[in-house]
């Protein structure tokens, strides 16, 4: 339609134009046709004074001719009847030669059009494609990003507890050598005396040869002050390390003799509530340490509360009983607790002796190289984040393109179906005038 109207316009601009110069034409032609009917005029009287002058000299042919005229009237009539028909056939002729070329003229456009759209179609249909296939690798992208996503989470799960668990082993071995190379005076200098070879049997303090979890730690630490107490092999060695003691004045200090350790139950026993005894709960270093703790410890209970501890404690049977934030209440009916500050720290997880420079060193580059991944981990999560809500933003102006290039081609194939029906009809009208022409 917008090249029909195109033409129109530029037939109408033609049509104007040849307007104004037939108009200029016109006034040109009436001028001569005036001084053309001026002259006739003129050429009529002199003919008139001509005829009048040859008049006795003409009459007798001009009555031969009238004769002669008499004779051909029948003919003329004849030869303007079949001139008539001459021009009726001329005026058909020309009327359907006009037809034909104009025929012929739209019937080109047409096929010229029709191409041009098949053409448009084509590149449409391309562009549709390659614009499906944009979209259809957008989508890919955008679930690959988001399955990655999915997997970063789970990973970043792990990593975080993998992380935390680093810092939580470092802190806590650092924690113990720190706690194991701070030991007060007189334990360190009764471990020298054992690394130089001056004393045999001397072993550690009592809490150092032992671990129990980090939740019985105030615990233990407030029901049991012997945990303190240096533990030796034999009365010989224990004086040993008090004359050292007194001879070099460095205090007094208390001793756990393992060779007079009564022979004691430790077997495990029937509680209330089935709370644990404290004694259950430690790991000794070895086997051989275990009579020490019992005799510190003896059924001590551990409960989770004072409300507990009331209960267990003043039952049937009288029991030892500490909570895990330290109140404790005695078989004698005393209880003891409070204050600003809880006690812990008598005794660890772990084995101070099992923790060293370089294992608080190995486990800090391990928490190191864990904090690198995870900073290096954060870096590509935020990056996917970014990239897939760049896909996202980018995915609705793919589809609305590909919305629009469907209409295009839609158009096209409606133009084409309408101009093949136009090529049709004028196929048509112009066989019928090559018949008729």
């Amino acid at each position: 339609m917008m090249e029909a109207i195109s033409t129109d316009r530029h037939n109408f601009s033609e049509a104007k134009t040849a307007i104004k110069f037939n108009e200029q034409d016109l006034v040109d032609q009436m001028e001569v046709m005036t001084r053309l009917e001026r002259s006739l005029g003129a050429q009529e009287i002199e003919l008139e004074a001509i005829r009048e002058s040859l008049k006795g000299k003409t009459e007798v042919y001009s009555i031969q001719i009238e004769e002669k005229q008499r004779e051909l009237s029948p003919w003329s009539e004849k030869i303007n009847a079949k001139q008539s028909a001459i021009d009726v056939a001329q005026s058909e002729y020309n009327f359907l030669k006009e037809k034909i070329d104009s025929t012929r003229k739209d019937l080109e456009q047409a096929e010229e059009t029709i191409a041009s759209l098949q053409e448009t179609h084509r590149t449409k249909e391309q562009e549709i494609l390659s614009s499906k296939n944009r979209i259809n690798a957008t989508k890919r992208e955008i679930q690959q990003i988001d399955t990655k996503l999915k997997n970063y989470h789970r990973h970043q799960e792990n990593l975080r507890s993998n992380l935390a668990d680093a810092r939580q082993r470092k802190d806590e071995a650092k924690g113990l050598l720190q706690s194991f190379q701070s030991r007060d005076i007189i334990l360190n200098s009764l471990m020298k005396l054992k690394n130089s070879g001056r004393i045999n049997g001397l072993h550690d303090r009592l809490g150092s040869l032992g671990v129990i979890d980090d939740k019985y730690d105030v615990a233990i630490s407030t029901a049991c002050p012997a945990l303190n107490d240096i533990v030796v092999d034999t009365v010989e060695v224990g004086q040993t390390c008090i004359d050292y003691l007194r001879k070099n004045t460095l205090g007094r200090a208390k001793f756990i003799l393992l060779d007079k350790l009564p022979v004691m139950n430790m077997h495990p026993i029937p509680t209330p509530d089935n709370v644990p005894r404290l004694f259950d709960l430690v790991r000794p270093k070895e086997d051989r340490f275990a009579p020490a703790f019992y005799s510190v410890l003896q059924n001590t209970l551990v409960a989770e509360n004072l409300q507990q501890a009331n209960k267990i404690a003043f039952g049937k049977t009288r029991w030892r009983v500490v909570t895990l934030n330290g109140q404790l209440i005695d078989k004698s009916g005393t209880m003891s607790g409070g204050g600003g500050k809880v006690i812990k720290g008598a005794m660890n997880s772990k084995f101070s002796s099992d923790v060293t420079p370089e294992t608080v060193e190995k486990l800090e580059q391990e928490r190191n190289h864990l904090e690198e991944q995870w900073k290096k981990f954060n870096e590509e999560f935020r990056s996917l984040e970014s990239q897939l809500q760049e896909k996202k933003n980018e995915l609705p102006s793919l589809e609305l393109e590909l919305s629009k290039l469907e209409m295009d081609s839609n158009t096209c194939v409606k133009r084409i179906s309408d101009t093949e029906k136009r090529i049709s009809d004028l196929r048509y009208v112009f066989k019928i005038d090559l018949i008729n022409y």
